[in-house]
């Protein structure tokens, strides 16, 4: 330590120093598509925005059982095979392929909601009549060739199970999936929602929760970590050992920072650096007695930002019960019914367009659909019960949405609410 001038009893009274250590931030990767050298466009920061994505999937329960309750509801009910012909049971087997087309669409649905979109390998019969196979692909290990300024229109994707550390040499080069140009066998499909902007790559519907998401897990590392600890979140060190110089100051600021930043001890550190003849450093838990409310808003505002991301207007549909809001099986119905209106319907379309586009490249013309998601409960419906839902303001297809779930049929549902309408049953 450099040597400094002795200090009189008075002046070492008045002498001391404070510094405040404030953690640094942490913040969420911006997402950016850039081109590298080799002429891959990179899918966010590094090329590993997927990673990211699973990364927050295994870290947040909330968001993981809504991402899976969501492709639930989508596709885990699988192809409706209700008056479909032959060709189209044979093309739903994909006997050629590693899985068959409800399990393919299982795995898009969980896509789709995990990322914005899916991919899949098309393979063309060897005379190249029809489509003969339909393998899953992991979109996570997709990305796409900067196209060539001579077929700009045409899009190349390559395919590596490892994007931290590739080559060229160890990635596999696809042509897009194309019922005119089949050249080449093995062809991509690659689905993707729309969302603002012009990418290239597909971005989540939760995209603007991704920070509440990622709360939500440093909330439960801070409390664990806590616990472990056993230290309160912010606290004074007084170091009693003299009055250091800046560049001294400096260094043990650093290696507190080290130590204690993040969430395994969130919040701030005083450390004060004073003459008095104690050698021992003194930790001075700071009461707080504001941290259990604070904590228990951050929760709940996490768990609200997370359900706006992700579209919930009813946690109880993803077994979530809220404190404080009672419900009942017909308005749990009721919401499930327009959940499935305006959030899965559209999706399930997405689906079934590139279904249907394969099957025809297969040779078939049956019209694919996908089942309709249905509560597992055991529901008794009651005449009242009836008229409480024709009598309720959502619309009437969302009403045959309602009848549907409780358990009629398509035509028993256009019946009770279409009834006397003179409008025709579909």
């Amino acid at each position: 330590m450099n040597e400094k001038t002795p200090l009189n009893n008075n002046e070492k009274k008045k002498q001391s120093d404070l510094k405040l250590i404030t953690m640094a931030a942490d913040c969420i990767p911006s997402y950016a598509e850039t081109i590298s050298a080799s002429g891959v466009i990179n899918y966010g920061d590094n090329n590993r925005f997927p990673q990211f994505l699973q990364d927050l999937f295994y870290k947040s329960g909330k968001h993981a059982a809504l991402i899976e309750t969501k492709a639930r509801m989508i596709g885990g009910n699988g192809i409706n095979t209700d008056g479909l012909s032959d060709d189209a049971i044979l093309f739903i087997s994909n006997r050629h392929g590693s899985d068959n087309l409800n399990e393919i669409v299982s795995m898009w649905s969980m896509d789709l909601e995990m990322y914005g979109g899916f991919a899949a390998q098309a393979i063309w019969s060897r005379d190249r009549t029809i489509v003969a196979q339909v393998e899953y692909l992991d979109i996570a290990s997709v990305r796409i060739k900067k196209p060539d300024p001579k077929k700009p229109n045409k899009t190349n994707y390559l395919v590596s199970d490892n994007w931290s550390s590739y080559s060229t040499n160890e990635t596999i080069l696809y042509p897009e999936f194309s019922e005119v140009d089949r050249q080449k066998s093995n062809q991509i499909i690659y689905v993707q929602e729309h969302r603002v902007g012009d990418n290239w790559y597909p971005i989540p519907g939760y995209m603007a929760g991704l920070n509440w998401i990622d709360i939500d897990n440093e909330i439960s590392n801070f409390h664990r970590n806590n616990i472990k600890n056993s230290f309160s979140p912010s606290f004074i060190i007084n170091m009693p050992q003299g009055i250091p110089t800046e560049e001294e100051m400096e260094i043990v600021l650093k290696q507190l920072r080290k130590q204690y930043e993040g969430a395994k001890n969130a919040g701030k550190i005083f450390i004060s650096f004073s003459e008095d003849k104690d050698s021992a450093p003194q930790i001075t838990p700071i009461e707080m007695n504001t941290t259990d409310d604070r904590f228990a808003q951050l929760v709940k505002d996490a768990e609200n930002g997370i359900y706006i991301s992700h579209r919930i207007t009813n946690p109880a549909l993803f077994g979530v019960k809220t404190a404080g809001e009672l419900g009942n099986t017909n308005d749990l119905v009721k919401d499930l019914a327009i959940f499935q209106s305006v959030y899965v319907n559209p999706k399930q379309q997405i689906i079934e367009r590139e279904l249907n586009r394969l099957a025809r490249a297969a040779g078939v013309t049956d019209k694919l659909t996908l089942n309709k998601y249905s509560l597992d409960l055991e529901i008794a419906v009651s005449t009242t019960d009836l008229l409480s839902v024709l009598s309720s303001a959502i619309s009437n297809e969302q009403k045959v949405e309602v009848f549907i779930i409780l358990g009629y049929s398509k035509e028993q549902a256009n019946t009770l609410v279409y009834a006397g309408k003179n409008i025709p049953l579909s």
